[in-house]
């Protein structure tokens, strides 16, 4: 028998009869485990051959490649020699075609579709034995993307797969490989449609790739090689083997493989995997498998397939959610294995974090010696070195494995014990959640993420395969009565997973029908089912809404002045009414760009019966949302009794409904001169009047701004009130009338009145009244970037100050991120920021001393405080003055002296937290100090 090689580890085989090795690798035999004589001998000259060569290694003798060749996407075309970045090459297959044996092909970041040959189309096909193929910039930032033809299947005349290896000791690493597919003609073109090794050989290595989205008659992601620290999700076959076809896999991820066939076959080695979600209607495994250490999460198959789907396949030290008849292992099974093991094993699977959950019996239920079975097998030293020092006992993340003893089960070892809850990802249709982590590979399925701190916020996006928009995210169970949650501007949506302990559902609801508005729409028969067939009026839109109470309703609405149409309802005209229907109306360019535009009774050229109110909507038990206006010019009636007529020129909400991103300004109402009622976040209520009753009538704002509002004669009097609650908000006015603030700011000399309640807030010029609840407040100017800039400044008391907020997850269960559309700003220790801009701007505040010649000028800026953005810069001169009876000494700048009698210095932000520097102007006696913070 041929001996092919050592193991990875340099160590020889454990002699475990479960794990297999073709003829030609070496044998399992009592005399080589680890505890024999032989073995301890073997080890005491491998020890010494490691410091000869490491010997070697300091004294420049270093094992290297031939050539090195560079691949760029930037460069034009392939004309350059490929020596250089700056002569690249512009395609991989022009560099591969230059490699020799012992050669390196560099690819620098980018998307590379374009090359390959006819014969075995393909992206890159390799034929030469020995060749490197490696990223620079990683998996995430470089792509080998195929083609899939133009068929039921994906398989036929125009497909690509990715990468082609004819040969043997080839290294591709480092690369997202997807999109690939065969053509099915010949034998060659049938297998592997991400990467296929055609000459059947484990020698080849695909390692720290993912592949995905790939298909093939065998082995839609790889076929005939082995993977190492790779992720493989949503691969197919039209025949068998729909993510691996005669392959070795090491320390890799699979994931959401949907067959009717099976997930692996003829694939010796399946050592030390995580294998979570995949589906199979016929035998998971295959044939001539053998699965150690691995951990088999949430899969789920056909029972009682024949037995001979498993035929000569090996199980040890596993562990299996799934029941072990459903798995269809009939023999050759270890008691080492657990089997039906349930609940949640993984941190989180929908951020693509494979990390153990503590407590799970994959925990230490692995053994150390079956790792020991990778053979590498190179010509070339240096490969044979990088594939021993880099996953050599690495398990997914490059994190080493223990050599000995109990390990644990799958592709990650480390173990977390999460502080927070856990959020179970689901939705309509075919719904692909995206997380903040990049990932996307939840179609069709649930998925989880446990939250490994808290609190802290999320960033998810969910689409849907049928192209049909999101509507909105239901988040159950609800802790504050929020029935619903709506994305940003640009679908992001923030959240907070809940505390320890606690599980919620966050479901995407995908929209039933859609409508669209344009303005300058001229079509001749507008049905609003297509953008070329739009209403001109929003109101058409939502006349032609199914009034079912299951049917969800999305109206896009396009850039545009919308001050025509409307519906007289509850006494007065609207320029929007909807009353009793589930819809959502969203605008494409935002409020900048769409205008929501009431107008004052003609009449009295104020408010009167004839008068038009931007908004009205009345939700009869449904859900809806508003997002991206800008409301303007809204006027109401006069009655003093009525508010359906007379209340909320910019809109009247109601309870359940939802108002997001908009700019809510210059409406008058005879009272509650903005809105009433309803949800509103990151919006901006400012310039508005009322005749009487406030600005914002029990409304819920979050992170929103109010400013420069009037009621009666009297500015910012009785603005917020009426029960409104206010969290993470900016607001300038009076609060009244059992009204909550909560993590807000808060400006102005204007009342709080008894009944309401201000907690971790920061408060300035505020008038407390007698019965008013303060709880852990603080007084002090917040220190904004401008009068109309309220962005926090890096020397904000604002900063951190959130810390003890009753209730916190209901807070957080209602923030979906701050005004600018950025996440909480959650400190290490969980304090938050106040007010409704979260990230603080840099600051450069010039304080001189009391008393004392003043030392200092600014340029550019102001004595006091300098907001300075990222890279901006100030001159602070510092000259020589005079004091009775103290001689002047010169200047010391963060404890460096200068001699001089005047001394400029350039203050740039440079982003760093604080951005102190101390000037001080040094006399004979005590020294007077300047700070700029």
């Amino acid at each position: 028998m041929t001996n092919w090689g050592e193991s990875l580890n340099g160590k020889p085989y454990a002699g475990n009869p479960y794990v297999r090795f073709d003829e030609g690798e070496v044998a399992s035999t009592a005399t080589s485990r680890r505890g024999s004589l032989l073995y301890k001998i073997n080890q005491k000259c491998r020890r010494l051959l490691g410091r000869i060569f490491t010997i070697g290694l300091i004294a420049g003798i270093q094992p290297c490649f031939a050539t090195e060749y560079f691949v760029s996407k930037e460069r034009p075309d392939d004309s350059g020699n490929g020596l250089s970045v700056e002569t690249a090459k512009r395609t991989i297959q022009a560099a591969v075609d230059l490699a020799r044996e012992g050669d390196m092909v560099t690819v620098l970041p980018g998307v590379y579709d374009e090359g390959g040959s006819s014969e075995y189309p393909s992206i890159v096909t390799i034929t030469n034995s020995c060749i490197w193929l490696r990223s620079s910039g990683g998996k995430d930032k470089t792509f080998i993307v195929g083609s899939h033809a133009n068929t039921e299947t994906g398989i036929g005349e125009g497909a690509l797969r990715c990468v082609f290896i004819n040969s043997t000791g080839v290294i591709v690493e480092g690369f997202t490989i997807c999109n690939g597919a065969v053509k099915g003609d010949k034998e060659e073109n049938i297998n592997g449609g991400g990467v296929c090794s055609q000459k059947w050989c484990y020698y080849n290595y695909v390692c720290d790739c993912v592949l995905s989205n790939n298909v093939a008659i065998n082995g839609g992601a790889f076929s005939g090689g082995t993977l190492m620290k790779c992720l493989v999700a949503e691969n197919r076959a039209t025949s068998v083997s729909a993510a691996l076809h005669d392959c070795r896999a090491y320390s890799s991820v699979f994931v959401n493989h949907d067959t009717s066939g099976e997930m692996f076959r003829y694939c010796r080695n399946i050592v030390g995997c995580t294998i979570f979600q995949n589906k199979s209607s016929a035998s998971y495994q295959g044939r001539d498998i053998t699965y150690a250490n691995c951990l088999v999460v949430d899969h789920s198959g056909t029972f009682g397939v024949s037995p001979h789907t498993a035929y000569n396949s090996y199980a040890c030290n596993s562990v299996f959610s799934c029941p072990r008849n459903e798995f269809l292992f009939k023999e050759n099974c270890e008691e080492t294995c657990k089997f039906s093991v349930a609940g949640h094993q993984l941190l989180s699977p929908a951020f693509g974090d494979w990390r153990l959950l503590a407590g799970s019996p994959a925990v230490g239920g692995g053994k150390a010696e079956l790792t020991a079975d990778i053979v590498i097998h190179s010509k070339i030293p240096a490969f044979k070195n990088h594939l021993n020092d880099n996953y050599n006992y690495r398990d997914y993340y490059g994190n080493e494995i223990p050599e000995t003893g109990a390990i644990n089960c799958g592709a990650v070892q480390e173990v977390v014990n999460p502080e927070g809850g856990c959020v179970v990802f689901t939705g309509d249709d075919t719904v692909q959640w995206t997380t903040s982590a990049g990932k996307v590979y939840l179609k069709s399925r649930e998925s989880y993420a446990y939250a490994e701190t808290y609190p802290t916020q999320w960033c998810v996006q969910a689409t849907f395969t049928s192209g049909k928009p999101l509507f909105n995210y239901q988040i159950t169970p609800n802790r504050t009565g929020l029935r619903c949650h709506y994305p940003h501007k640009d679908g992001r949506f923030f959240f907070s997973p809940p505390p320890k302990g606690e599980v919620i559902t966050n479901y995407a609801n995908v929209a039933n029908d859609v409508y669209y508005v344009n303005a300058n729409s001229t079509a001749q028969n507008p049905d609003g089912k297509t953008p070329q067939t739009a209403f001109s009026t929003i109101q058409e839109a939502v006349d032609a809404a199914s009034d079912s109470y299951y049917t969800r309703s999305y109206i896009s609405v396009a850039p545009g002045v919308y001050d025509k149409g409307g519906v007289f309802h509850e006494g007065i005209s609207n320029r929007v009414a909807v009353t009793g229907k589930t819809l959502t109306i969203v605008s494409t360019h935002g409020a900048e760009h769409t205008f929501i535009v009431g107008a004052p009774d003609p009449d009295t050229k104020s408010h009167g019966p004839n008068a038009t109110r931007c908004v009205w909507w009345y939700h009869g038990g449904r859900i809806g949302g508003l997002q991206g206006f800008t409301l303007t010019g809204g006027y109401t009636g006069i009655s003093a009794d009525s508010y359906a007529d007379s209340a909320a020129a910019g809109g009247y909400k109601g309870s359940m409904e939802h108002v997001l991103d908009c700019v809510i300004t210059n409406n008058h109402a005879y009272w509650a001169g903005a809105v009433i009622n309803g949800y509103f976040f990151r919006c901006l209520i400012a310039d508005n009047a009322a005749v009487a009753k406030g600005i914002v009538w029990g409304s819920d704002l979050v992170a929103c701004h109010v400013r420069n509002n009037t009621v009666g004669t009297s500015d910012n009097s009785h603005i917020v009130r009426s029960g409104a609650i206010a969290r993470f908000c900016t607001i300038e006015g009076s609060v009244t009338d059992a009204s909550e603030l909560y993590a807000s700011i808060l400006l102005g000399d204007y009342p709080v009145s008894p009944n309401c309640r201000l907690n971790n807030c920061v408060i300035y010029g505020a008038n407390i009244q007698d019965g008013a609840t303060v709880e852990n407040c603080i007084f002090a100017y917040p220190s904004l970037a401008g009068d109309d800039d309220w962005r926090i400044l890096s020397c904000s008391p604002a900063i951190s100050c959130v810390k003890q907020l009753p209730d916190l997850a209901s807070h957080l269960t209602f923030s979906s991120g701050d005004y600018e559309g950025n996440p909480l700003n959650i400190a290490s220790d969980g304090s938050i920021n106040a007010g409704s801009m979260q990230w603080p701007v840099q600051a450069v505040s010039v304080l001189t001393s009391r008393g004392g010649p003043q030392p200092l000028s600014v340029t550019g800026g102001e004595v006091g405080t300098n907001a300075l953005e990222k890279g901006a810069s100030i001159s602070v001169t510092a000259q020589k003055k005079s004091a009775a009876g103290r001689r002047f000494l010169g200047f010391t700048i963060n404890g460096v002296d200068y001699p001089a009698d005047m001394l400029t210095y350039e203050v740039t932000q440079s982003g760093a937290p604080s951005g102190l520097i101390s000037i001080l102007a040094k006399y004979s006696s005590v020294p007077m100090a300047v700070i700029l913070r």
